[in-house]
């Protein structure tokens, strides 16, 4: 065999390799996302199973878990619906007429018909369909995206509060998540709860924009700075909007329709970090220790955050019973393998 051959074989002993390589990748990555798929299911259903467990009662006694819920026109989220033997929701929709789930709810539902804001005032919304903003859209990048524009409902004014005066007027001496969508708003209303989001709630579920759909939005970046600043880390990024442009000029749309787009909207998971789990825990009375922190593993069980709650468990087993802890941990087993949590 001269060099020639020599060379060609060998390049084609490395492509068959490769070919080899690449479909033993194909091969692991179905089975990891087959693997992901079925632990959701099974997930999902223990779920179900877990928030009905009557141990629950022990570490939250009279003090049900508080759910925050800015923006409540769709209803409740999938993920919350699990958690409703255990909770309180606090539905916040300056609309009168509430979505399906909340108007005939089966579960503890607080309806508040106000418009929160950074301070307490008059505002004027913008509508269209169940989407309401105080900011006014961007009309050119609606047109842009092919979205549907809200419009101004003529000398149409609602009364705004703050989310740390709800909190006050409800009487409320847990906060343990926050969900915000309000269109734009979102850090408007983190702005008026220093106390509610800087000391009260475990968790935020804010819907951020990475472009700016209303005039003079805050945008991802401006969001996350303030949230981060008040002792938040982000652990997630969900739900995410991605919309084609709609002005391609003579190009085949229908050929279009494979294009990914571009990312427009998402839902930023922020939960509080350890060390700000801990210092809060030091402030508060040790008969209130364990009914925090009991907020805090729900939270994280909610959006499937299982090394975070265990890693909450960790850090304040100093200060809360050993009872109460081993009792987080054994429910934190009932949705994982124990070696998990160990």
């Amino acid at each position: 065999m001269d060099k020639r051959e020599l060379v060609r074989s060998q390049s084609g002993v490395a492509r068959t390799q490769r070919r080899i390589v690449e479909r033993e990748d194909k091969n692991a990555l179905k089975e990891e996302r087959d693997a992901l798929k079925k632990f959701k299911r099974n997930y999902e259903e223990r779920m179900g199973e877990i928030f009905h467990d009557p141990r629950w009662a022990d570490l939250f006694g009279d003090d049900k878990f508080v759910l925050i819920d800015v923006g409540a026109q769709g209803g409740l989220e999938k993920e919350w619906r699990r958690v409703t033997p255990l909770m309180k929701v606090m539905a916040v929709e300056p609309r009168t007429k509430l979505g399906e789930g909340l108007t005939e709810a089966d579960f503890d539902v607080t309806i508040l018909n106000i418009a929160l804001d950074s301070q307490s005032g008059e505002r004027e919304l913008y509508m269209a369909g169940s989407m309401s903003s105080f900011l006014r859209p961007d009309l050119d990048l609606c047109e842009q995206f092919d979205l549907k524009p809200v419009t101004p409902i003529p000398r149409s004014l609602v009364k705004t509060t703050t989310l740390d005066e709800v909190v006050r007027q409800q009487l409320l001496r847990f906060v343990d998540f926050i969900k915000l969508d309000t269109q734009g708003t979102e850090l408007h209303i983190i702005r008026g709860g220093p106390l509610t989001v800087g000391e009260m709630a475990i968790g935020m579920r804010v819907e951020v924009s990475f472009t700016q759909l209303y005039e003079s939005q805050p945008l991802f970046a401006d969001v996350d700075v303030h949230v981060r600043s008040q002792g938040f880390d982000l652990i997630d990024l969900i739900h995410f909007v991605r919309r084609r442009h709609a002005r391609t000029g003579a190009a085949d749309k229908n050929a279009l329709e494979v294009a990914n787009g571009r990312l427009l909207q998402a839902d930023a998971l922020y939960f509080r970090t350890p060390a700000r789990v801990k210092d809060h825990l030091e402030k508060l009375r040790r008969t209130n220790r364990a009914r925090y922190l009991a907020g805090a593993v729900v939270a994280c069980l909610t959006y499937s955050k299982l090394d975070l709650a265990a890693h909450y468990i960790h850090e304040a087993a100093s200060l809360i019973e050993p009872r109460s802890s081993a009792l987080m941990l054994d429910l934190l087993r009932c949705a994982v393998p124990s070696e998990s949590v160990a």
